[in-house]
């Protein structure tokens, strides 16, 4: 059963929607004990945050279908523009596809430093782990207003300029969003990234459900049709919502 419809009589599957923050943290949970049970291959990695993730997907994910991966581009700048549709297991499933497609290629994930800070406190500093992460801060509360956001623009624009075939993952909705079948007015960010530093934008649709026993993630993805920025910010996020009304 899809995320966001009601569950019937027995059926295990979760409404994020509802109830939303007790799964949350069953999952943080779950991560913390993954990373402890490999905290061996973790650390001693030359790349703890990657090698994490490829775990975590083994972990958390019982099924995937992703539509669309040839829509990545193979060269040049690139920003992936995901719906937020799992919180923190979208990045990591999106990552790991991109690992597996186009490895070797730099990365970077513009995220809230509270939320990998909380779970890997240790991390904070760790420039292994820190060169992939745009932190994000906010004022306190997860929802709340943004402190740097001229940082994060002025770090994702040096990122995506700087190294040869960059791609940048950026959630325009900012908080996660597990609603079905509907996003929210995204943030100006994507597209003013997008246009100071020339990088296509690739939209992609998340959608899929979860058994909140197992904690297994049935996803699906679709990776949309790339397309250039335009000087009209307004228009770059029309676009980017209009993939996610077909």
């Amino acid at each position: 059963m899809t995320i966001g419809t009601p569950p019937g009589e027995g059926d295990r599957s979760y409404r994020v929607e509802q109830g939303g923050e007790s799964l949350t943290k069953r999952i943080k949970a779950k991560i913390l004990a993954i990373l402890e049970q490999n905290r061996e291959a973790v650390y001693s990695s030359e790349d703890p945050f990657e090698t994490l993730i490829q775990i975590g997907a083994k972990e958390f994910v019982d099924r995937d279908v992703v539509e669309g991966e040839e829509n990545i581009p193979e060269h040049g700048r690139v920003i992936l523009a995901p719906n937020h549709k799992f919180g923190i297991i979208d990045v990591s499933f999106l990552i790991n596809h991109l690992l597996k497609r186009h490895n070797g290629r730099p990365w970077m994930v513009v995220g809230n430093v509270g939320t990998y800070s909380k779970l890997f406190p240790e991390w904070e500093s760790d420039p292994k782990f820190l060169k992939h992460i745009v932190p994000v801060r906010r004022e306190e509360g997860t929802h709340s207003r943004i402190t740097n956001g001229r940082e994060v623009l002025n770090a994702s624009v040096d990122f995506l300029s700087k190294v040869e075939d960059p791609v940048l993952i950026i959630h325009p909705e900012g908080a996660d969003n597990p609603s079905k079948g509907v996003v929210t007015k995204p943030h100006k960010g994507l597209a003013r990234i997008a246009r100071e530093s020339g990088a296509k934008i690739v939209p992609v649709v998340f959608s899929g459900e979860i058994d909140s026993d197992s904690l297994k993630f049935r996803v699906q993805g679709k990776i949309c049709q790339p397309f250039d920025a335009s000087t009209d910010d307004e228009q770059t996020l029309a676009t980017w919502q209009e993939c996610f009304e077909e």
